[in-house]
Formats: C-alpha cells, structure tokens, sequence
C-alpha cells in the first residue's frame, strides 16, 4: 500500500497532475466544478495542495515522497513551486474533471508520462538530478498513477 501511495504521489509531484488529489486520513483536495456563461471551472488546485493539510502543515505523502527520492526540503519547494508542472496539473485535472463528467477520452499512460518528462525539461529551476529521479520513478508505475488519477473526486456545482 505505502508502494502505491508513494508511486502516487511521485507522478503527482511530477505533474501533479494531477491531479489530482491525494486523500490522507484527515486531508482531502477536491475538484470543485463551476460553471459560468457556459464555461465549466474547476478551482485551482497546485502541487502543494495536495502535499499540506488543511492548516499548512506537510502532510504523510510529502514526507513518503521527500523520502523515496531522498530530496532536501529546498529541493522539494522546487519541486512543489515548478511552474511546468502546476501547469500540468492544471491540465490533467481539467481532463479527469471533463471525463467524469462528460465521459471524454482520457489521457493515455504514454501521454501523461510525455506531460511529466516535457514539464520537468521545460523547468531550469530543477536540476538533473532530481528530473532524472521523478523521470524514473513514475515510468515504472504509470498505470497505477493513471488508475488513480481517473478515479478522483470531483463536486460538481452544476447540478
């Protein structure tokens, strides 16, 4: 189980994607759907969200992640601050969003793992070696990351 959080919440981290949402004993991120002059929103959500509490404290999956790939605390504000990668996130979490709720195509295993790797080469602020790191770890467990990426939470507001 602490395999499968772990392998998670790497690609998570990496993209984040997406999104999506990482749910702990006491913390849960949710995709909160709205719709405005016919424009469905969902709330912003980055990397941090799913790697603190409700009160701003790192929670469990961050420290399995710090862990896993032996990151410094810097090194993972980078990580959680990239810009490449919340915007990824953003864009996984949209596609999981329009999915659940209009059953459009999912991203593939192939593609999510392509967002990841050009997110992490777009960003200079992370260096080789933690790309190389958050490159390796996720390509070996991209169908469970994808497994439970689709199966997310999403509130929809448009009911």
């Amino acid at each position: 189980m602490t395999k499968k959080i772990t392998v998670i919440t790497v690609l998570i981290l990496s993209i984040i994607f997406i999104s999506t949402l990482v749910v702990t004993s006491t913390y849960a991120v949710i995709v909160n759907v709205t719709e405005s002059d016919n424009v469905e929103t969902t709330n912003d959500i980055i990397i941090r969200d799913l790697l603190t509490n409700d009160n701003d404290e790192f929670n469990s999956i961050y420290y399995i992640v710090k862990s896993t790939l032996n990151l410094t605390k810097e090194e993972m504000d980078t990580v959680m601050e990239s810009l490449p990668l919340n915007i990824v996130l953003e864009r996984v979490i949209n596609n999981v969003t329009s999915n659940k709720l209009h059953g459009t195509v999912k991203y593939t295993n192939n593609e999510l793992y392509d967002m990841l790797v050009t997110a992490l080469n777009e960003d200079n602020n992370i260096n080789e070696h933690i790309r190389m790191k958050i490159i390796d770890k996720s390509r070996g467990y991209i169908q469970e990351i994808s497994d439970y990426l689709y199966n997310i939470f999403i509130f929809n507001n448009l009911i």
